[in-house]
């Protein structure tokens, strides 16, 4: 049997942090060493805490040589929450971090050397408009936090610095009137309360949801009647059924309790109403740059017609996509595609320039053909972290639109997913990524891929400065 090397310690030096931020060093054997906190250039003792074939994962013992960029973390529950990665890390060099790692997932991923910009940046705090909380029990009692890391243990967490100090106070408001409820639990499939669930407008609206493992809760026309006397800008108090033994957070099932059925929320100056089973990005000061930036590259054309899959509740198009042009939208979540047609009248658009359809992209691309005529002249795609699918990167290059812009949550996927473009002839712009999610390892990315040259994009280059300057 061979020799574990669990607990064994070792004086390292890291030379990069991870995609999920742990610092990264080497072995004496070789295989990389993976430890939460560690930062580059610095060295340290780090004990192994669990190995595998190709790599191990350790713990940062002592630090000998501190980073000129390490900090002092200002939140009491880092590392143990999961949410966060670098409160440790001064934010210019965690800015610096997700511009390295895009461009290194490029070449890895994809063999392509592109110019990636430096996220634009936005607020470090308080910028989610979205809360969702596991809720757990104690001796009794119900307490709700984060999970830490690579686990389903919640970590109590009362103030997120994440988000604002109202989604806090309703939380707890909240939890004091479900005490004597239990608590869902993974392990036996028992319990009542999953998740606590919110969303706030920009506007300061909230949309309240209690994610239940049944068909009701007791009481909970009081619990919301009380909670929305005490907080006037709660407008909605929905319960979702989720008797499912899965990861997933949300069942189907959407029981309107009190209030509005949606919310009305803003992006780019355009108004959109949004179920609680849509998708709407958390932070709202960040989308307005990244749509921005997204519409200059687009450079959408007077009677152009754009595809805009993966359209959710219509943000993207409705926000990039001028009122001369014609848009078809894609989304798979019938609920999304209701608030779409709704965001589109809402926003002064007919049927004869906007439609939307359900289904999944690759199905809703033919029926968009259909209902114009013909085939896009630019794409627009934001998908979830899997990606875009081989057969929709076969479908775009048959039709062969003048752009496709492509915005992604996940940089990998996005560089192997180019790579497929390259493959059918297509060349990638620089990519321009904006912090959407400061002080956690998510970067948003978004790249035009077009058969023009990529010299085409220098003018696109000066406006995103501008952007740039704008943001800070």
């Amino acid at each position: 049997m061979a020799k574990t090397l669990r607990n064994t310690e070792y004086n390292v030096t890291f030379t990069d942090i991870s995609s999920e931020g742990f610092g990264v060093c080497r072995a004496p054997d070789g295989r990389a060493l993976f430890a939460f906190g560690g930062l580059t250039g610095e060295e340290a003792r780090v004990k192994v805490i669990k190995e595998y074939k190709n790599y191990l994962i350790g713990k940062v013992e002592e630090i000998y040589v501190s980073s000129p960029h390490r900090i002092e973390s200002d939140c009491g529950v880092f590392p143990r929450c999961g949410g966060c990665a670098f409160r440790h890390l001064d934010y210019s060099a965690e800015l610096e971090h997700k511009r390295h790692l895009v461009e290194s997932l490029f070449k890895r991923n994809a063999g392509i050397s592109v110019k990636v910009h430096t996220p634009l940046r936005g607020k470090e705090w308080g910028y989610r408009n979205k809360l969702l909380l596991p809720v757990a029990e104690k001796d009794g009692r119900l307490y709700c936090g984060f999970y830490a890391p690579h686990s389903h243990r919640v970590v109590p967490c009362e103030d997120c610095k994440l988000h604002a100090k109202d989604f806090s106070l309703i939380t707890e408001a909240l939890l004091a009137a479900l005490q004597g409820n239990s608590a869902y639990n993974e392990e036996t499939g028992k319990g009542l309360l999953r998740h606590i669930y919110l969303r706030r407008t920009r506007a300061g609206d909230f949309g309240v949801c209690l994610i239940i493992n049944g068909n009701t809760l007791n009481g909970v026309e009081d619990i919301a009647d009380s909670l929305m006397a005490a907080f006037p800008r709660v407008k909605s108090f929905y319960l979702n059924v989720n008797k499912e033994r899965t990861n997933t957070v949300t069942g189907k099932q959407w029981h309107l309790v009190r209030g509005e059925a949606t919310l009305t929320d803003t992006i780019c100056g355009k108004s959109f109403i949004l179920s609680p089973a849509s998708f709407f990005q958390v932070n709202g000061e960040m989308t307005d740059v990244l749509y921005n930036t997204a519409a200059s590259l687009a450079d959408i054309g007077e009677g152009d017609t754009v595809f805009d899959l993966y359209c959710g509740v219509g943000t993207v198009g409705l926000c990039i996509c001028p009122e001369n042009a014609r848009l078809c939208g894609v989304e798979i979540v019938p609920e999304a595609i209701e608030n779409a047609r709704h965001n589109a009248i809402l926003n002064g658009r007919t049927e004869e320039n906007a439609r939307f359809f359900c289904g999944d992209a690759s199905e809703g691309f033919e029926k968009c053909k259909e209902a114009f005529g013909k085939d896009p002249d630019v794409v627009l795609v934001d998908p979830p972290r899997s990606g875009i699918s081989e057969s929709l990167v076969e479908k775009l290059s048959e039709v062969s639109p003048k752009r496709i812009v492509y915005i992604s949550c996940n940089p990998a996927t996005l560089a192997r997913d180019v790579a497929r473009f390259a493959e059918k002839g297509y060349t990638c712009g620089d990519v321009y990524t904006v912090d959407m999610f400061p002080r956690t390892v998510h970067v948003e990315s978004v790249v035009c891929l077009s058969r023009e040259k990529a010299d085409d994009y220098i003018r696109i280059s000066v406006h995103t400065k501008d952007l740039q300057t704008k943001a800070n």
